[in-house]
């Protein structure tokens, strides 16, 4: 190859690589997410078994006996699940972790699991559900979680869409 095409090939290449982005690329970028309120779910909480230690923390067990979800995605009866959040640096940092099944109003059976990262203050945590009948798109649907605290027996969860 002589100098004169390598040097052609370069610029037109260093050209395509520089020029600025079509306003068609620009235009197309999808909208800014936004959040639905979906359900509100209050859990029963069992008596905490004994911590077990884990590498830089421990881990703590607490059986979920009870509870209901309500709102405008979903409806239903909490039947039983766990609680199971791992807590690090003295209890500093938590990434929590809730498993529940039950039966929706509709009489079907569905499961959830949140699953964060945060403080004991602010976390962030998604929240997938796996449900039959008219509920069954929320097997597809992403959902954000907050974990607000009750009593020593209850904890309650809101449940976001993220649109």
């Amino acid at each position: 190859m002589r100098l004169y095409d390598t040097l052609a090939l370069s610029y037109a290449l260093a050209t395509a690589l520089t020029s600025p982005v079509s306003a068609a690329i620009v235009t197309s970028r999808a909208e800014k997410p936004g959040l639905s309120p979906a359900f509100t779910a209050t859990l029963g909480l069992g008596k905490p078994l004994k911590p077990i230690p884990i590498a830089g923390g421990e881990l703590l067990i607490e059986p979920i006996t009870n509870g209901t979800i309500t709102g405008s995605a979903f409806n239903g009866r909490i039947s039983g699940g766990v609680a199971y959040p791992d807590f690090y640096n003295n209890m500093k940092t938590e990434e929590p972790d809730i498993l529940v099944y039950g039966t929706s109003d509709e009489g079907d059976a569905f499961l959830a699991i949140l699953s964060g990262v945060g403080s004991s203050t602010k976390q962030l945590s998604r929240v997938t559900v796996q449900a039959g009948g008219s509920y069954a798109s929320l097997n597809e649907t992403f959902i954000v979680g907050e974990i607000l605290r009750g009593s020593g027996s209850s904890v309650t969860v809101e449940g976001y869409i993220v649109k």
